[in-house]
């Protein structure tokens, strides 16, 4: 197969072979023009959207890291933050574990986070953003609390927790911060 002559057609072919290190790849490589990161964006979910083991290997290539940097190089693109959003949300579903603590652990968190403070309330980015944390939510990675000072608190790796507070689904607030884990496992008796 001949090389790819444009960016453009490198995502289609890569794309076209279900070809996830490709597509990461390709982010990484173009990731400050914004149109072809919302290209890539949208091949990415179309490719793991339906399948756990091909949002697993999107985690393990890096892909949380690759997004969550293009989605920070263009913060006030709706666009991107909103697909971004929905790639990383449909991971954490798909890849379940894994792909949430993945999120939390490779810059997913900030790039959710960062979408909430540069987006209102109500915006399709905020509740792409919101639906991604309510995922990671659910997985018990970050919790969602109306007392401010509760995001102050030291988390286990000595690190402060980063905050945000904000509308969530349906007229809540909430702050997100990482949830305290148990230093040792709990023994059954």
């Amino acid at each position: 197969m001949p090389a790819p002559s444009s960016p453009e057609e490198g995502l289609q072919a890569a794309s076209e072979a279900g070809d996830v290190k490709g597509l990461v790849g390709l982010l990484d490589e173009y990731a400050n023009d914004v149109d072809f990161v919302q290209a890539a964006c949208d091949a990415l979910f179309n490719l793991l959207q339906s399948s756990p083991s091909t949002a697993r290997d999107f985690v393990s290539r890096r892909g949380i890291e690759v997004l969550s940097g293009a989605m920070l190089q263009h913060p006030e693109h709706p666009e991107v933050q909103q697909d971004g959003c929905a790639l990383l949300w449909r991971t954490a579903e798909l890849a379940g574990s894994f792909g949430a603590k993945g999120i939390v652990d490779r810059g997913g968190l900030t790039a959710l986070m960062a979408v909430l403070s540069n987006f209102p309330e109500g915006s399709h980015p905020h509740e792409a953003a919101s639906l991604g944390l309510m995922v990671l939510e659910d997985n018990h990675l970050i919790s969602f609390d109306e007392d401010p000072s509760a995001s102050a608190k030291p988390l286990a790796k000595g690190k402060q927790a980063r905050s945000t507070r904000s509308p969530g689904r349906a007229f809540a607030s909430f702050v997100a911060r990482p949830e305290p884990r148990r230093s040792t496992p709990a023994v059954a008796r």
